[in-house]
């Protein structure tokens, strides 16, 4: 609604909007043209837009690479093509979130990432990792130090928050002040996770794990996380839902092994999008649960 109310202009969608087919669709036919830069992969690819993204083509090697990076690949060409030379300057963005958004190392390309963006700190981000990060700058010191402090105002945090930590991260808000939240909300988590971690009823444990949860929260991937290291299996981490008008429920798959072709090559998801394997979104028809269940086990 908010974007149907602007003049009609080029709308830039990024890490997201890879399968966004309709309401991309909607908006195209009010005058809108779409760019979208994302590392998401789908089924049925938007075709009503400019879509970048690296699980599209088999030339593209580095299928790890994270919706950061895919933009940063945009932004490169378009220094190329109009004489600029502004994405190098914003490499350690691109390592920062391939290592937030758990992208897989084992890539060349990620590697290198890592290794110069982590050694050339963007002035925008250094104030982070200099309040988080005590010793040196590695993938595991950010990981743990960094990203845990963001998840948290993101997942908890108002819109505000949202917006304020976005600028900040541009270098256009105060990040002392965002700091001082996301220390707050991170605090916040740990205790309403472990509160959470009570609730999780584990409806089948066998080869992977199909859990159920009472409330529906903005943790619940990071509960599926916790569940997955604990148990060291696939889990499907599911919002309960006890609404007989409502057929289907959903919730989070986290895995230690690669898992979502398996889960989709059984035909009993609606869908299993997102990352790629380890970490991604599941539905189902309720009536399928015992079905799953069953496959699970093989």
């Amino acid at each position: 609604e908010q974007i149907k109310s602007c003049e009609p202009s080029l709308l830039v969608m990024l890490d997201a909007g890879s399968g966004d087919l309709e309401r991309s669709r909607k908006l195209r036919e009010l005058g809108f043209d779409i760019c979208c830069a994302d590392h998401h992969s789908f089924k049925v690819w938007n075709k009503e837009c400019v879509l970048v993204n690296n699980h599209m083509s088999k030339n593209v090697t580095n299928k790890g690479l994270c919706g950061t990076g895919v933009t940063w690949k945009c932004l490169k060409r378009y220094d190329e093509l109009y004489g600029y030379n502004i994405a190098n300057s914003l490499i350690s963005y691109v390592a920062f979130a391939n290592v937030s958004d758990s992208m897989l190392l084992t890539y060349q390309e990620n590697r290198a990432f890592a290794k110069w963006g982590f050694k050339r700190i963007h002035k925008n981000i250094k104030p982070f990792f200099d309040e988080f990060i005590k010793d040196d700058i590695t993938n595991e010191s950010v990981a743990w130090n960094v990203t845990p402090k963001g998840n948290a105002l993101i997942r908890l945090g108002e819109l505000q928050d949202k917006i304020d930590l976005f600028y900040a991260l541009c270098g256009e808000y105060d990040h002392v002040d965002i700091i001082t939240r996301m220390k707050s909300y991170h605090a916040k988590q740990n205790t309403s996770k472990t509160k959470l971690m009570e609730d999780v009823d584990i409806v089948y444990n066998g080869t992977c794990i199909l859990a159920k949860m009472k409330t529906k929260t903005a943790l619940t991937g990071l509960i599926a996380n916790n569940l997955s290291s604990q148990y060291l299996k696939p889990i499907l981490l599911i919002n309960q839902n006890d609404d007989d008008n409502i057929d289907t429920c959903g919730g989070s798959c986290r895995s230690v092994v690669p898992i979502k072709k398996q889960l989709l090559d059984s035909g009993l998801f609606e869908h299993c999008d997102g990352h790629e394997d380890y970490a991604f979104g599941v539905q189902y028809k309720k009536e399928n649960e015992q079905a799953i269940i069953d496959y699970l086990d093989t």
